[in-house]
């Protein structure tokens, strides 16, 4: 992934419309998997070649005309369902486009808790994984942070990206081990410790694990915000 998840990625929009910058089709409307100040992916129609660019016309709640800025395509995956996510960065935004951009991210993860839940919190714990092709081999990682969609990891052994693995994992506080399945959807070098660093999106998760988890990031975006104050 491009952004190297330096800025928060927020799940605050529902759509977005766009186009093909060199097209003069009518714009799509297609569902939006996260935002942040240099980005956007979408659940794109089709697929794309890396550095097409497209246009597009973001409408924040509350006003009635769209926020037109420019993206080029850095990465596209396919999921279980066969949507064709899509990374999107930005490029060229006036002046008057980032400031909405950061206005609204900025009051979407201040705003309230429930909101908060929807971006990454720090996590640091060991992490028990098995590649699910090959299961009978049990790794350890380290846990780096973790939303309610997934989880960042490091690891010391060689993974591939598209990858599927089964995590053992406990939160901080909780006696519980929950067991998840996730998908590697990101790469990138790591240190002189850890080989590889990854982005795992969780594909099966039950219900109960998952509200564990969005309490426990809750918990800890409260802890955040009581700190900057």
């Amino acid at each position: 992934m491009e952004e190297k998840r330096k800025f928060t990625r927020i799940q605050a929009l529902k759509e977005v419309r766009y186009k093909h910058k060199e097209s003069k089709d009518l714009m799509a409307t297609v569902p939006v998997r996260d935002l942040s100040l240099i980005g956007i992916s979408i659940y794109a129609q089709r697929k794309f070649d890396r550095g097409e660019k497209l246009e597009l016309d973001i409408t924040f709640p509350g006003e009635s005309l769209p926020t037109r800025v420019s993206g080029e395509v850095r990465w596209q995956l396919t999921d279980e369902d066969n949507n064709f996510i899509t990374g999107v960065r930005f490029f060229g935004v006036d002046d008057d486009a980032q400031k909405r951009l950061t206005n609204f991210i900025d009051k979407h993860i201040s705003s309230n808790v429930e909101h908060r839940t929807a971006v990454r919190c720090k996590l640091e714990v060991e992490v028990q994984y098995a590649l699910l092709e090959s299961p009978g081999k049990t790794y350890t990682a380290k846990a780096v942070d973790i939303s309610k969609g997934g989880m960042r990891i490091r690891v010391k052994e060689r993974i591939e990206k598209g990858q599927y693995l089964k995590l053992n994992l406990r939160l901080p506080s909780y006696t519980d081990i929950m067991q998840i399945e996730g998908k590697i959807v990101w790469l990138r070098p790591g240190d002189s410790v850890y080989k590889q660093e990854a982005g795992i999106i969780f594909s099966q998760i039950s219900d109960l694990d998952k509200k564990l988890i969005l309490r426990f990031v809750e918990r800890q975006c409260e802890k955040e915000l009581k700190r900057s104050n």
